[in-house]
């Protein structure tokens, strides 16, 4: 998905349904391609799409502020909450925005079930820590929560985020860990409600959460 100029991404939006899934900055270290072409550098966002008429065409991709303000123009779509984890922001973490943390689609009034939360953080740690773009089941996984998220999450939604995990053959808590330990001060989290609903449903998969 290329999307350099203004022109392309007028013309990407008369073909394909587009989604602001998630939205944060970059860590220092991390290298995240743009759909532009260019090393994504300070705030970032990460959007689906689906063809028109032809869903099975279906991927994600990442964009700086410039083209997904744009894309959010062109779609009539507010921008999904600022995810950030790190318990201090960085001196000199200048141009990534003061924006809402957190993650959730503007407008749900609703409180969230403690189940569903832990999953949303969980999709959004997976995402802001991977330098890889996650493919369309994970980003699926996060509408699906942050649309429905005053309710328990769904077994096979927690299975699918697990079994996403599962392909990098480290647990989350790991991966957590291994951005600590490049100086990076993350808040702490807790995925025990998911861990019990994945243990219940599927007893005989093994748990990467935590």
């Amino acid at each position: 998905m290329y999307c350099r100029n203004p022109e392309r991404r007028t013309e990407l939006v008369q073909k394909y349904d587009f989604v602001p899934v998630f939205r944060s900055r970059i860590l220092e270290g991390q290298q995240k391609n743009s759909c532009t072409g260019d090393v994504l550098s300070s705030e970032y966002y990460l959007f689906s799409y689906k063809e028109k008429g032809n869903p099975e065409n279906e991927g994600t991709f990442y964009c700086g502020k410039v083209a997904a303000d744009h894309f959010l123009e062109l779609i009539n779509v507010a921008p999904p909450k600022r995810f950030d984890p790190l318990k201090f922001e960085p001196a000199h973490a200048g141009g990534t925005g003061s924006g809402a943390t957190g993650a959730g689609r503007p407008g749900n009034a609703r409180a969230d079930d403690p189940a569903s939360k832990q999953l949303r953080n969980a999709i959004n740690l997976i995402i802001f820590c991977w330098d890889q773009t996650p493919g369309p089941p994970l980003a699926t996984a996060l509408e699906i929560v942050d649309r429905y998220g005053y309710n328990p999450p769904r077994p096979h939604e927690v299975k699918r985020v697990n079994s996403n995990l599962k392909k990098g053959n480290r647990t989350l808590q790991e991966i957590l860990t291994g951005v600590r330990k490049k100086g990076h001060d993350l808040k702490e989290y807790r995925f025990d409600l998911i861990n019990a609903i994945l243990e219940e449903r599927y007893p005989d998969v093994t748990s990467f959460f935590e």
